[in-house]
Protein backbone atom coordinates (compact mmCIF):
# COMPACT_ATOMS: atom_id res chain seq x y z
CA UNK A 1 0.00 0.00 0.00
CA UNK A 2 1.35 3.41 -0.94
CA UNK A 3 1.84 5.91 1.92
CA UNK A 4 -0.69 8.71 2.07
CA UNK A 5 0.48 11.96 0.54
CA UNK A 6 0.79 14.89 2.87
CA UNK A 7 -2.08 17.33 2.66
CA UNK A 8 -1.46 21.05 2.16
CA UNK A 9 -2.36 21.65 5.81
CA UNK A 10 0.24 19.05 6.87
CA UNK A 11 2.89 20.73 4.77
CA UNK A 12 1.97 24.13 6.20
CA UNK A 13 2.21 22.75 9.73
CA UNK A 14 5.62 21.21 9.02
CA UNK A 15 6.79 24.49 7.50
CA UNK A 16 5.63 26.51 10.50
CA UNK A 17 7.38 24.09 12.85
CA UNK A 18 10.71 24.62 11.08
CA UNK A 19 10.54 28.28 10.11
CA UNK A 20 10.53 29.43 13.74
CA UNK A 21 13.76 27.54 14.48
CA UNK A 22 17.30 28.60 13.62
CA UNK A 23 18.13 26.81 10.38
CA UNK A 24 20.99 24.90 12.00
CA UNK A 25 18.67 23.45 14.64
CA UNK A 26 16.03 22.19 12.22
CA UNK A 27 18.67 20.72 9.91
CA UNK A 28 20.57 19.05 12.76
CA UNK A 29 17.42 17.53 14.26
CA UNK A 30 16.28 16.17 10.89
CA UNK A 31 19.73 14.77 10.13
CA UNK A 32 20.04 13.15 13.56
CA UNK A 33 16.63 11.49 13.41
CA UNK A 34 17.30 10.19 9.90
CA UNK A 35 20.73 8.89 10.91
CA UNK A 36 19.34 7.11 13.95
CA UNK A 37 16.64 5.56 11.81
CA UNK A 38 19.27 4.25 9.40
CA UNK A 39 21.59 2.98 12.13
CA UNK A 40 19.11 1.02 14.22
CA UNK A 41 19.56 -2.71 13.72
CA UNK A 42 15.97 -3.27 14.88
CA UNK A 43 14.66 -1.23 11.96
CA UNK A 44 13.74 -3.66 9.14
CA UNK A 45 13.59 -0.80 6.62
CA UNK A 46 17.05 0.59 7.37
CA UNK A 47 18.67 -0.91 4.28
CA UNK A 48 16.01 0.68 2.07
CA UNK A 49 15.88 4.11 3.70
CA UNK A 50 19.59 4.85 3.97
CA UNK A 51 22.19 6.14 1.51
CA UNK A 52 23.96 3.37 -0.41
CA UNK A 53 21.24 0.97 0.74
CA UNK A 54 23.01 -0.03 3.96
CA UNK A 55 22.63 0.91 7.63
CA UNK A 56 24.66 3.83 8.92
CA UNK A 57 27.54 3.27 11.33
CA UNK A 58 26.23 3.66 14.89
CA UNK A 59 29.12 5.84 16.00
CA UNK A 60 28.49 8.25 13.15
CA UNK A 61 24.76 8.28 13.94
CA UNK A 62 25.47 9.10 17.60
CA UNK A 63 27.84 11.89 16.62
CA UNK A 64 25.09 13.42 14.49
CA UNK A 65 22.66 13.15 17.41
CA UNK A 66 25.16 14.85 19.71
CA UNK A 67 25.69 17.59 17.13
CA UNK A 68 21.94 18.20 17.24
CA UNK A 69 22.10 18.25 21.07
CA UNK A 70 24.68 21.02 20.72
CA UNK A 71 22.59 23.01 18.22
CA UNK A 72 19.42 22.70 20.32
CA UNK A 73 21.27 23.57 23.52
CA UNK A 74 22.83 26.71 22.08
CA UNK A 75 19.50 27.84 20.62
CA UNK A 76 17.69 27.19 23.91
CA UNK A 77 20.14 29.38 25.82
CA UNK A 78 18.88 32.29 23.73
CA UNK A 79 15.25 31.16 23.57
CA UNK A 80 14.01 28.48 26.02
CA UNK A 81 10.81 28.19 23.98
CA UNK A 82 12.82 26.11 21.50
CA UNK A 83 12.13 23.08 23.70
CA UNK A 84 8.40 23.43 23.04
CA UNK A 85 8.83 23.10 19.28
CA UNK A 86 7.42 19.75 18.12
CA UNK A 87 10.44 18.97 15.91
CA UNK A 88 12.82 19.58 18.81
CA UNK A 89 10.56 17.65 21.14
CA UNK A 90 10.59 14.61 18.84
CA UNK A 91 14.37 14.79 18.64
CA UNK A 92 14.73 15.02 22.43
CA UNK A 93 12.50 11.98 22.82
CA UNK A 94 14.60 10.07 20.28
CA UNK A 95 17.67 10.58 22.47
CA UNK A 96 16.25 8.11 24.96
CA UNK A 97 16.84 5.27 22.50
CA UNK A 98 20.58 5.78 22.83
CA UNK A 99 20.53 5.65 26.61
CA UNK A 100 18.18 2.67 26.75
CA UNK A 101 19.77 0.63 23.95
CA UNK A 102 23.33 1.88 23.47
CA UNK A 103 24.34 3.47 26.80
CA UNK A 104 27.93 2.30 26.43
CA UNK A 105 28.24 4.32 23.21
CA UNK A 106 27.02 7.50 24.88
CA UNK A 107 29.67 7.10 27.59
CA UNK A 108 32.28 6.24 24.95
CA UNK A 109 31.48 9.52 23.15
CA UNK A 110 33.13 11.41 26.03
CA UNK A 111 35.95 8.88 26.34
CA UNK A 112 36.70 9.09 22.63
CA UNK A 113 36.83 12.88 22.80
CA UNK A 114 39.54 12.61 25.42
CA UNK A 115 41.43 10.07 23.29
CA UNK A 116 41.25 12.44 20.33
CA UNK A 117 43.30 14.96 22.28
CA UNK A 118 46.25 12.57 22.26
CA UNK A 119 46.75 13.15 18.52
CA UNK A 120 49.13 16.02 17.90
CA UNK A 121 50.39 17.25 14.52
CA UNK A 122 54.07 18.11 14.96
CA UNK A 123 54.26 19.92 11.62
CA UNK A 124 51.29 22.19 12.29
CA UNK A 125 52.02 22.26 16.03
CA UNK A 126 48.35 21.73 16.79
CA UNK A 127 46.01 19.09 18.16
CA UNK A 128 44.45 17.42 15.15
CA UNK A 129 40.95 17.01 16.56
CA UNK A 130 40.77 20.13 18.71
CA UNK A 131 38.28 21.99 16.42
CA UNK A 132 35.62 19.37 17.21
CA UNK A 133 36.26 19.19 20.96
CA UNK A 134 34.49 22.37 22.15
CA UNK A 135 31.18 21.57 20.48
CA UNK A 136 31.33 17.96 21.71
CA UNK A 137 32.02 19.13 25.25
CA UNK A 138 29.12 21.59 25.04
CA UNK A 139 26.86 18.81 23.76
CA UNK A 140 27.82 16.69 26.77
CA UNK A 141 26.96 19.63 29.02
CA UNK A 142 23.55 20.12 27.39
CA UNK A 143 22.57 16.43 27.20
CA UNK A 144 21.25 15.92 30.78
CA UNK A 145 18.94 18.94 30.59
CA UNK A 146 17.56 17.87 27.22
CA UNK A 147 16.82 14.40 28.56
CA UNK A 148 15.14 15.92 31.61
CA UNK A 149 12.59 17.51 29.27
CA UNK A 150 11.28 14.12 28.13
CA UNK A 151 12.06 11.62 30.92
CA UNK A 152 12.18 11.16 34.68
CA UNK A 153 15.48 11.94 36.40
CA UNK A 154 15.94 8.37 37.65
CA UNK A 155 15.46 6.72 34.25
CA UNK A 156 19.00 7.29 33.01
CA UNK A 157 20.82 7.89 36.28
CA UNK A 158 23.39 5.09 35.93
CA UNK A 159 24.37 6.15 32.41
CA UNK A 160 24.54 9.82 33.33
CA UNK A 161 26.69 9.05 36.38
CA UNK A 162 29.11 7.06 34.22
CA UNK A 163 29.06 9.86 31.66
CA UNK A 164 29.82 12.43 34.36
CA UNK A 165 32.92 10.49 35.40
CA UNK A 166 34.20 10.44 31.81
CA UNK A 167 33.42 14.12 31.38
CA UNK A 168 35.49 14.97 34.47
CA UNK A 169 38.43 13.12 32.94
CA UNK A 170 37.89 14.96 29.66
CA UNK A 171 37.87 18.30 31.48
CA UNK A 172 41.15 17.50 33.20
CA UNK A 173 42.70 16.72 29.82
CA UNK A 174 41.32 19.90 28.26
CA UNK A 175 42.59 21.98 31.18
CA UNK A 176 46.04 20.50 30.70
CA UNK A 177 46.19 22.11 27.26
CA UNK A 178 45.57 25.67 28.45
CA UNK A 179 49.20 26.70 27.97
CA UNK A 180 49.07 25.88 24.24
CA UNK A 181 47.98 29.42 23.36
CA UNK A 182 46.76 30.30 19.88
CA UNK A 183 46.52 26.70 18.72
CA UNK A 184 43.34 26.41 20.83
CA UNK A 185 41.78 29.66 19.66
CA UNK A 186 38.15 29.12 18.63
CA UNK A 187 35.23 31.35 17.74
CA UNK A 188 32.57 30.64 20.34
CA UNK A 189 29.05 30.34 18.90
CA UNK A 190 26.58 33.08 19.71
CA UNK A 191 24.77 32.04 22.86
CA UNK A 192 27.54 29.86 24.28
CA UNK A 193 27.25 30.11 28.09
CA UNK A 194 30.30 31.52 29.87
CA UNK A 195 30.38 28.35 31.98
CA UNK A 196 31.39 26.54 28.78
CA UNK A 197 34.94 27.66 29.41
CA UNK A 198 36.47 25.33 26.80
CA UNK A 199 35.54 27.80 24.05
CA UNK A 200 37.90 30.44 25.46
CA UNK A 201 41.17 28.59 26.06
CA UNK A 202 43.16 30.25 23.28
Amino acid sequence: MQPLAKTPSTWRSAFRTRIVLPSGVARACDTARRAQHCARSDNPLASHACPAGKPLDLRRALELSMRAVFEVGIAAVQDPQVHKNSLVREFEESLQWWLHTRPEMVVAFARDAESDLEQYDMWRMAYIHWPSIPWKRSALAFLPSLLAKVSQAWEHISVLEALEREVKRLDITIRSLENQGDTLSMVAPVGAPKRHWWWWLG
